[in-house]
């Protein structure tokens, strides 16, 4: 079943490009608009807060390639379309294409429905055991640009994109969606290719 994105919200595909990989990475996240209307010029700030605050942790060999942003109408949702060509900065070797960062989306209310994730993809290979566990040093390195990141889709950092929560949307009733009060980089890595393609 598809998300419903309510008037006054939107929901957002950040496109990924790793060199010698036909398919973009695809992360996701919905988030609340502090005033709207939603325009095109929020969603070029939008692809200026993700590139700058997250481009340390993608490779040299990855890079943001396009913002996709729907915007919650009492009709069919509008779109906003952003080209971005953010490299990553990191030099370290990389995991295989499959495996991903879990980053949990935490919120003030309990169960399922109210609980969400984030994949996203490129991390060092050293920094990754035999077990799927991230080092504790990676994953604060993570956690800092995760956060930095939250920040400024709460409307910190001075980005001037609009936003002022990240949600959880539903595909089920009620659609009010679920509002994330904080986001949790997870140590151990995820490995489903599935989640990184959607």
């Amino acid at each position: 079943m598809a998300k419903v994105i309510p008037p006054g919200f939107i929901d957002v595909s950040v496109l990924i490009e790793r060199t010698g990989d036909p398919n973009n990475y695809v992360v996701t996240f919905g988030a609340r608009i502090a005033v709207p209307p939603f325009t095109q010029a929020n969603a070029q700030s939008l692809a200026g807060l993700v590139g700058p605050e997250l481009d340390n942790l993608l490779h040299s060999t990855e890079r943001f390639v396009g913002l996709n942003v729907r915007v919650g109408q009492d009709g069919a949702p509008l779109v906003r379309q952003v080209t971005m060509d953010t490299p990553g900065t990191s030099t370290s070797d990389r995991t295989p294409q499959n495996v991903a960062v879990i980053v949990n989306k935490l919120t003030a209310l309990g169960g399922r429905r109210n609980r969400g994730r984030m994949f996203w993809p490129s991390i060092a290979d050293a920094a990754v055991d035999s077990i799927g566990l991230m080092t504790i040093a990676q994953r604060d390195a993570y956690q800092l640009a995760i956060d930095a990141f939250h920040t400024g889709l709460k409307g910190g950092g001075g980005y001037s994109q609009n936003t002022d929560a990240m949600v959880i949307l539903h595909t089920l009733p009620p659609y009010t969606p679920t509002v994330v009060e904080s986001l949790r980089v997870e140590r151990l890595v995820g490995t489903q290719r599935r989640r990184l393609r959607r």
